[in-house]
């Protein structure tokens, strides 16, 4: 039977929930699993995991063994610091408004987090008496039971911890009463909770702790105990999901035109030696980029290729003949009186269905304009006052001497000097 300092059995009619109790803050002395003001004592084989002490009173008697985890402290600075710390926590846990009175026999109820207080100053569990302690899912819920008296007897008794209660927020104190005041853990007890005794504190055979034994001004005895210290922390604080910052979209920079070189042409002519002119060609201007709508999204998007335009093209001034567009298109041009300087052909070229059409020559004298994705492109050149000189990819210009020409000029009117010889 359990009887903590008040007999509870059955829950008071009137237990406010609402109240929460705040934790007790232990100081220096939550590393210690025994603390004890008037000696330790242990017989038979025990486990402590955690740091021993005693003050003022130093006496430690060991009949059995004690396997220890922590540090044997007794009546060290530490141990006495730990002893101030424990008398400022056991005068400050439980000062709230009690949640609820309870009485008689603890076994058998579940309590929520709250501040308990014994009608007749007795806690008790009975033989298989089970208390359980529901969290209810909040790792911080506390317990407080406030007692002169803590009693477990009986095999198998416990004390049960559900939906996140945690033994480290769950604390036992048990007041001085003139008469008597004391716990005692029955034999084969599994206990949970700090015990904050003014009194002795006695461990039964095969009784096991998980919690601490820490008494003001009384003594502690164990035999074949296993007694640890919980494992408490704050709970990790969730990292928050960083924010993906989006890359932004790199604005293309546009290729600028080339400026076109002009190119000087010579003929030779009349008396004043030979005609010059410069070219300059017309550049093409680069086709303008159409936006391209947003395409829906589709399990599977089909692109359709949009088909180029047949270029227009405009032939050069002087020129009589009128192309007509063809995959390679070809301009005739009609012989003139003027001297028309020789052209070696050009090879013709296919057009690359690209954004960028690469216009086809035909083996004439007269060049043909180069197409270009925009709907027509004029390619013009600036006649000159009596020859028209048309820019080709690589003319071929034959001069007549001095000597040719006085033969031309003896033939009568109408004849034409092609290649140096009369006809």
């Amino acid at each position: 039977m359990i009887i903590f300092g008040l007999l509870i059995a059955f829950l008071s009619p009137s237990i406010d929930s609402s109240r929460a109790a705040s934790t007790v803050s232990l100081g220096s002395a939550s590393n210690f699993v025994i603390l004890a003001g008037n000696g330790i004592a242990n017989s038979g084989n025990s486990i402590v995991s955690g740091d021993m002490g005693t003050y003022p009173s130093l006496s430690y008697v060991n009949s059995g063994s004690v396997m220890l985890t922590g540090t044997n402290h007794l009546g060290n600075s530490i141990t006495q610091t730990a002893k101030a710390d424990l008398l400022t926590a056991f005068n400050a846990a439980g000062t709230e408004a009690a949640t609820g009175t309870m009485t008689g026999d603890l076994g058998g109820l579940t309590l929520g987090p709250g501040i308990y207080k014994g009608n007749t100053a007795n806690f008790t569990i009975t033989i298989n008496g089970i208390l359980t302690l529901d969290g209810g899912n909040d790792p911080n819920a506390v317990f407080i039971f406030r007692g002169t008296k803590l009693t477990t007897s009986g095999i198998a008794s416990q004390v049960k911890l559900i939906n996140g209660a945690n033994a480290c927020n769950i604390f036992w104190k048990i007041s001085y009463l003139p008469g008597g005041s004391w716990v005692i853990i029955g034999p084969d007890t599994l206990f949970r909770g700090t015990i904050l005794s003014e009194q002795d504190i006695t461990l039964k055979p095969n009784a096991s702790v998980l919690g601490r034994l820490l008494s003001t001004n009384g003594k502690v005895t164990t035999e074949k105990n296993y007694v640890y210290k919980p494992t408490c922390g704050t709970p990790p604080t969730p990292t928050p999901t960083p924010t993906p910052t989006p890359t932004p979209t790199p604005t293309p920079t546009p290729t600028p035109t080339p400026t076109p070189t002009p190119t000087r042409v010579c003929v030779s002519g009349g008396v004043g030696g030979p005609v010059c002119t410069t070219i300059t060609p017309t550049p093409t201007p680069s086709p303008t980029p159409t936006p391209s709508p947003t395409p829906t999204p589709s399990p599977t998007p089909t692109l359709t290729p949009t088909p180029s335009p047949t270029p227009t093209l405009t032939p050069s001034p002087g020129s009589s003949g009128t192309p007509t567009p063809s995959p390679s298109p070809t301009a005739t041009q009609k012989p003139t009186p003027t001297a028309t300087p020789s052209l070696s052909p050009t090879p013709t070229g296919t057009a690359k269905p690209t954004p960028t059409a690469t216009p086809s020559l035909s083996p004439t004298p007269t060049p043909t304009a180069p197409a270009s994705p925009s709907p027509s492109v004029s390619k013009s050149v600036r006649p000159s006052p009596s020859v028209t000189a048309t820019r080709a990819p690589s003319p071929k210009i034959t001069i007549i001497g001095k000597q040719e020409r006085q033969q031309i000029l003896r033939k009568p009117i109408g004849s034409v000097a092609t290649g140096g010889r009369t006809q």
